[in-house]
């Protein structure tokens, strides 16, 4: 775990985590159709749309803009056409909380699998 989980982006992290998660559904009877959806679909979506924002912070120049001073952080990205994302102190904060219920549920699922793997003897 802590070699994969040093060596692979974040993007790779999700991915596989999702796709794990899919298998132990479909092991648990889950079968997947058009209109049905896999219970951990929305959090890995939201895990993705949490490292795009990650990503604007890491990458994207800040800068302040006194002639606006209602946002917070305003973030520019030159390199490509120079999108901007504006952000005010509230979606600073809705962003928080995001990350944190994120969390959460990432804390779930490891303690969930930690349990379901103490239960079960090793095999040889």
């Amino acid at each position: 775990m802590e070699v994969i989980g040093d060596r692979m982006t974040f993007e790779s992290k999700r991915a596989s985590l999702k796709f794990l998660m899919e298998r132990i559904e479909t092991k648990q009877g889950f079968i997947k159709t058009k209109n049905n959806r896999y219970k951990c679909a929305d959090l890995f979506n939201e895990l993705r749309l949490l490292n795009d924002q990650r990503n604007y912070f890491a990458h994207y120049i800040f800068y302040n803009m006194p002639s606006r001073k209602e946002y917070a952080i305003v973030l520019t990205d030159y390199r490509d056409n120079g999108n901007e994302h504006f952000y005010i102190e509230e979606d600073i904060d809705k962003l928080l909380i995001r990350i944190d219920t994120a969390k959460k549920s990432i804390v779930e699922i490891y303690m969930n699998h930690r349990k379901s793997t103490e239960a079960v003897p090793d095999e040889d």
